[in-house]
């Protein structure tokens, strides 16, 4: 009789939901309708990540805070979602570690400020590659950046459509 009780216990318990960590990317273009890019060839301006009913990012005048997706969306002209499933949503604990942090202009790769491509990738534990600071759309000064460890929102969009994930547009 008890593993009959073990069986039906089994059949009958709830399934585990599975673990899904949701990304926004947004691009944005210029007053004059073309589109602003952080790299060549590149798409995004910003990304957030989804956490427990709010949108996470490191904005540039607000650093890292707690938002709605509306607010996210006024980073961009379009706007488009990622979802990643096997990986589970950040800890209570990391999210804490970065919240109430000043957006990093010089884009390093430390903890004590942060952009916003910057907190996803140490969120999701994907590493850092060299940075290119291409003096054609960078003000000067930013080439001294270049070969430093940084993660830009194309280099996530591309790590993860890589994966096998699709970019799919939100509508305004």
């Amino acid at each position: 009789m008890h593993f009959l009780q073990a069986i039906l216990i089994v059949l009958f318990l709830p399934s585990p939901m599975k673990a899904e960590v949701r990304l926004m990317f947004l691009s944005q273009k210029s007053t004059q309708g073309t589109p602003i890019q952080f790299e060549s060839g590149g798409k995004f301006v910003h990304s957030a990540i989804f956490y427990q009913g709010q949108w996470l990012q490191a904005h540039p005048y607000y650093g890292v805070q707690l938002t709605s997706l509306n607010e996210v969306k006024k980073m961009g002209s379009e706007s488009f979602l990622m979802t990643i499933q096997e990986l589970p949503e950040p800890t209570e604990h990391e999210v804490a570690a970065f919240l109430g942090k000043k957006f990093d202009f010089n884009y390093s790769w430390t903890d004590e400020t942060i952009y916003c491509s910057e907190l996803l990738a140490k969120l999701l534990r994907i590493p850092p590659t060299p940075m290119i600071f291409d003096p054609q759309l960078w003000p000067p000064g930013y080439e001294k950046f270049n070969g430093l460890p940084g993660v830009s929102p194309d280099d996530l969009a591309q790590y993860f459509t890589e994966k096998g994930y699709t970019l799919i547009p939100v509508k305004k």
